[in-house]
């Protein structure tokens, strides 16, 4: 790793270390997915029921971004990082707790709320980095998040199988408390960016918003590809138990495996944002989840289709994520954390409101269902991100001859 056009400050041993707090952090909101079931009889639930805990994470998620991620640009943010895992661990460790369904969606909902670490990082990262290796760093974070999704998604669904769901979350509360003191000790300091209050700061979110349309472009196309990632981690499980396949949730693990074979490519992908810009990588990576969606969906009894498709959903995501940030991130340094929590906003939206629905649609209109509930949005930021290249492209040709004319 070439820390030659990094600042000092941010230097190998710190960049593992965020690296690694992401994926440890993103971890909290996917170990619940292939139990639901094993949750859902622990309480008697029905299949919407138990989607309802999923939702309940989401928006925590959403309320947890909005009221704490802005924060990084007032508050140090070592302290708030640390701090914030801490919370997470707790919830975590209610949630493994948890004797009620009540008490399960209040656990649920805390888990999502502190577990916003993972896009606190990015536009705290973003400012200690020259713009010419932004790309380069924001692919090495995306690259350990969605490791941290695909591999707490695999540890879940072997412990659910063979021991008691509880003792994943109990686990992942020890990780959380293991990375804060981590962080504590390693990781130097991230010093506020601006000094306006708390109030003013949530209050400037909306101009924010409105002065940045290449922020809102990200975080709308964002948005549909988590919304239709989420979907498929929610409906695997299911998928897999059915009749065409009888596998229990430890397959869930084999398929997680199958799409770390992404992983590897996200550093590439920041290097080719930081070449050739954002947008050409947008249409490339939503094209990808769109073919990933058209296969599943004509031949998803098969399961090395759903292995290709899997592939192609985190590869896709994944370069999707990378461009996106690298995209809502360009320019104005002193509000990158405010960038920051639209643009997550933006995800969790889309996840909240797909995550009942899911379920909703499972239980009608089974694998079939799915795949168009999760392809219809994808197939349309395909459409709205090639218009956006070629107005792009336009737009820099009329630059181009305007001295001429």
């Amino acid at each position: 790793m070439n820390d030659q056009s990094l600042p000092p400050r941010l230097g190998t041993g710190a960049q593992v270390i965020l690296v690694t707090a992401g994926s440890v952090g993103i971890g909290s909101l996917y170990y619940m997915q292939p139990v639901m079931m094993q949750i859902a009889a622990s309480f008697d639930m029905s299949v919407t029921e138990i989607g309802f805990a999923s939702m309940a994470t989401q928006l925590g998620v959403w309320l947890g971004v909005l009221l704490m991620l802005s924060t990084g640009d007032i508050i140090d943010g070592r302290k708030l990082i640390s701090t914030i895992l801490l919370g997470n661990a707790a919830s975590l460790a209610a949630l493994g707790s948890a004797s009620s369904p009540v008490h399960l969606y209040a656990a649920s909902a805390m888990v999502g709320f502190t577990a916003v670490v993972p896009y606190l990082i990015p536009p705290m990262t973003s400012r200690l980095v020259e713009p010419e290796a932004r790309g380069r760093m924001i692919g090495r974070l995306a690259a350990g998040v969605f490791a941290g999704m695909l591999v707490a998604r695999g540890i879940s669904g072997i412990v659910g199988e063979h021991a008691d769901w509880r003792w994943t979350f109990w686990g992942a509360a020890v990780a959380c408390v293991l990375m804060a003191l981590g962080l504590r000790f390693w990781l130097p300091a991230l010093p506020a960016q601006s000094t306006v209050s708390y109030r003013e700061l949530i209050g400037s979110l909306w101009q924010v918003l409105r002065s940045h349309p290449r922020l809102r472009q990200a975080a709308l196309t964002q948005g549909s590809m988590f919304a239709a990632f989420n979907v498929f981690w929610l409906a695997l499980p299911l998928q897999l138990a059915s009749p065409d396949h009888r596998l229990g949730s430890s397959a869930v693990a084999g398929f997680a495996l199958v799409g770390l074979a992404a992983i590897v490519i996200a550093p590439m992908v920041g290097r080719l944002t930081d070449r050739y810009g954002a947008q050409p990588v947008i249409v490339g990576a939503t094209s990808a989840v769109a073919i990933a969606w058209l296969v599943m969906g004509a031949f998803g009894q098969h399961l090395p289709v759903l292995a290709i498709g899997v592939v192609l959903l985190d590869l896709g995501t994944t370069s999707s994520h990378i461009a996106n940030q690298a995209k809502a991130f360009t320019g104005s340094p002193h509000l990158r954390s405010r960038i920051g929590t639209i643009y997550v906003l933006g995800l969790f939206t889309g996840a909240a409101v797909f995550s009942p629905a899911t379920m909703f649609v499972w239980q009608h209109w089974g694998w079939t269902g799915i795949c168009l509930l999760a392809g219809a949005p994808t197939t349309l930021m395909v459409v709205f991100n090639v218009r956006q290249l070629m107005a792009d492209r336009a737009c820099r040709a009329t630059l181009q001859l305007a001295p001429t004319q």
